[in-house]
């Protein structure tokens, strides 16, 4: 008797299903992230200072920024080095919260 073959149909993907599970799945990376410093080893507040949702316009809320800076100011007065991380989700999945984790280890070894 020969085997049968699986069913070569299909299924059509709803793309309004697939983007909000996109935008869940962001969530959840996002808060994982922002509570990276609680459960991942990297530096706490007293190696980094984090400024939330700074606004770069007048409007604020999505437009917003979040800053790690390292907690001290360096020993022979300069300003700290400083990187400027974009997020690219495309405005699809994620957002910019998933950078904490890189801000704060970067911040935690002196780079803004």
């Amino acid at each position: 008797m020969p085997a049968s073959k699986p069913s070569s149909k299909k299924v059509p993907l709803d793309s309004r299903i697939f983007a909000r599970g996109l935008r869940e799945l962001g969530k959840a990376l996002s808060a994982l992230a922002g509570s990276g410093h609680l459960w991942a080893g990297l530096p706490g507040e007293g190696k980094v200072k984090v400024l939330r949702d700074v606004p770069y316009t007048k409007r604020g809320g999505k437009q917003a920024v979040d800053v790690f800076l390292p907690a001290r100011a360096r020993e022979d007065g300069r300003a700290h080095p400083f990187i400027f991380f974009i997020h690219g989700g495309g405005w699809i999945m994620g957002d910019r919260k998933m950078g904490a984790v890189m801000g704060r280890l970067l911040a935690g070894r002196g780079i803004a």
